[in-house]
């Protein structure tokens, strides 16, 4: 964010906002459900099958997703006239849909290594992208001036090398031909997810189409980097608890009450630690954004909370999709996923009509609202869970008497911005106590985690 808001004009980030909506969507669609598939079946499968499992799924997808994205190429001018680049500039959407296979293939080697916990590769792959991204984005923005091509070409680049990487690895462990049948199996688990697969994108990524018609790319630039930010909450929480929960659920047998109840435990920290996090980043968030961007996208400030809870609620929809998922409802769950993007879609049409960006960030909330709340009454008919609700609703009081609390502090006193967040920190726990929503049990384990630090 600091380089292209710095080195950018915010027309252009609002372009880039554009293509990385198109970039991300598509691969959501081609990687089929894919990473369920690989979760479902690789614990049930013997050593021959797996093997077979995962070269027949990568490569089937490959193939099917090469076929489709040739066939959008020839309209990759039509596609930059949607979104309002120059005709010389259809060459970006060229390089997108090759970072969508490579993007593909980096994704899916990630999805295989969660199922094996080889969590160091995991994180070592990972760092290549992100290192790789960064500083040929440097060199290419920064340092060549290459503008909104070098943001793309950086991606490409580092993308394309991963995949090279990816393709010898895969084919390296397997050592086996690829087969239809497996993929065929894989593929008719999968396919019916789809839109659980894509619903997540186009919730977050959807409303900078209908901006793009109601408003102009400099205000889509500014919401997007606003968005950015307040997507912190998603990426430093609910993704590593996405990424390790999903492959460990996948293993689970839902009908013990042993592991309903890890379920619902695991749900109650992630609302603690996800309330801290909210209400650190809300205050934080407009100090974040002037060190992150320039004073021409301060105005953006106002949607980071709005974007924060909207991933707040986001968290509660890993946990609550266990029942369902683990007792194959994938119908169901494809079902309530398009209604979840037709929601979103209806939404963002009508508010962004209306209210512009104010509309976009009101669209998410609700969405990301909608599409949990249906999750959690699908999987409660499939398998009831005993959340034990009232202790989650006093901590969501706790945690919006906080946030009311301390706006109002800053509002009238903005000087007290910071002694705010550092009173905070210690006052969320001590309510916590008082409220008795963690008891003894709670306590006990801090104390011994903290004891296992310092031997």
């Amino acid at each position: 964010i600091p380089i292209y808001t710095r080195h950018l004009a915010i027309s252009a980030v609002g372009y880039y906002a554009l293509l990385e909506t198109l970039e991300l969507l598509t691969v959501s669609l081609i990687s089929s459900g894919m990473q369920y598939s690989l979760w479902r079946f690789l614990p049930k499968s013997a050593q021959a099958d797996l093997k077979k499992y995962i070269i027949s799924g990568f490569f089937g997808t490959l193939v099917l997703s090469c076929i489709l994205l040739i066939i959008m190429s020839l309209f990759s001018g039509e596609i930059a006239d949607m979104i309002g680049l120059d005709i010389s500039q259809e060459y970006l959407i060229k390089l997108v849909f090759l970072n969508i296979i490579f993007s593909f293939g980096f994704r899916y080697f990630l999805y295989y290594l969660q199922f094996k916990r080889k969590s160091i590769k995991y994180i070592s792959v990972a760092l290549f992208q992100l290192i790789g991204i960064c500083g040929l984005t440097i060199w290419f923005v920064v340092i060549d001036n290459r503008g909104l091509d070098g943001l793309i070409m950086a991606k490409t680049i580092t993308l394309g090398l991963l995949f090279i990487f990816v393709l010898f690895s895969l084919i390296r462990e397997t050592a086996v031909w690829p087969t239809v049948p497996h993929y065929l199996q894989m593929a008719k688990y999968g396919v019916p997810l789809i839109p659980l697969i894509l619903v997540f994108p186009i919730l977050n990524l959807a409303d900078r189409f209908f901006l793009n018609s109601f408003v102009s790319s400099e205000e889509i630039g500014i919401y997007s980097v606003a968005y950015r930010i307040g997507m912190i909450l998603q990426m430093a929480l609910v993704v590593p608890v996405q990424r390790s929960w999903l492959p460990m659920m996948y293993k689970m047998d839902i009908e013990k009450s042993e592991n309903r109840d890890i379920i619902r435990d695991s749900l109650f920290y992630f609302c603690i630690l996800g309330g801290l996090v909210f209400l650190g980043i809300s205050q934080m968030g407009e100090f974040i954004l002037g060190i992150a961007s320039t004073d021409a996208y301060l105005a953006g400030a106002k949607f980071i909370p709005f974007i924060l809870f909207a991933y707040f609620l986001n968290g509660f929809r890993v946990f609550f999709l266990s029942g369902a998922a683990l007792k194959d409802q994938n119908k169901k769950l494809g079902f309530i996923s398009l209604s979840g993007i037709a929601v979103n879609l209806v939404l963002n049409w009508i508010l962004i009509s209306k209210y512009g960006t104010n509309g976009a960030a009101w669209a998410t909330v609700i969405s990301f609202f909608y599409l949990t709340l249906v999750i959690y009454i699908l999987s409660q008919k499939e398998v009831f869970i005993n959340w034990k609700w009232k202790r989650i609703w006093k901590l969501l009081f706790v945690i919006l008497f906080l946030f009311l609390s301390l706006n109002q502090l800053t509002i009238h006193y903005p000087n007290l911005k910071v002694l705010a967040l550092i009173l905070m920190i210690p006052i969320y726990p001590i309510l916590l106590i008082v409220f008795n929503i963690i008891g003894k049990r709670e306590l006990s384990s801090v104390k011994l985690l903290i004891n296992n630090i310092k031997n």
